[in-house]
């Protein structure tokens, strides 16, 4: 009894054999996140909730201290969008994220709006950080 394959014609049996040959390469390379492949880490990435605090409160001194402005705005926006992905990183639950989430969204369109002054919203920074120290510290209990 003969394969059904060799029955094929060369032109398809060719082309057959290309895309095995092709799938077993790609079925031998290491997988990398989506995350690793399209951007470098940016030097301001936080590495932990805690970092996030410290680094939004860098930021905050920065820009009261009118010392680079610009670039403090620009990398506590960029700090506040990252903050829901940084949380959802950990062992936190949801009802415990949802609220960092929620308060993050917040400062985010605080933020983009330029028009607005960051001592307008302090408080809302001040809870964040109140709420990252809080998830820090469950997390650290739970180890």
């Amino acid at each position: 009894m003969m394969m059904p394959f060799i029955c094929l014609p060369l032109r398809r049996l060719t082309r057959l054999i290309v895309v095995v040959f092709l799938i077993s390469l790609g079925c031998n390379q290491s997988k990398e996140s989506l995350h690793e492949m399209d951007h470098t880490t940016p030097p301001h990435w936080p590495t932990s909730l805690i970092d996030v605090d410290t680094k939004v409160r860098e930021r905050l001194n920065w820009i009261r201290q009118d010392s680079n402005v610009a670039t403090a705005r620009v990398e506590l926006l960029d700090i506040i969008e990252w903050v829901p992905e940084i949380a959802a990183d950990s062992d936190m639950t949801e009802k415990e994220w949802l609220p960092i989430y929620t308060l993050s969204e917040t400062l985010g369109r605080h933020l983009r709006a330029k028009d607005v002054d960051i001592a307008d919203f302090e408080e809302d920074f001040s809870k964040l950080a109140q709420l990252l120290s809080e998830a820090h510290s469950k997390l650290n209990r739970g180890t």
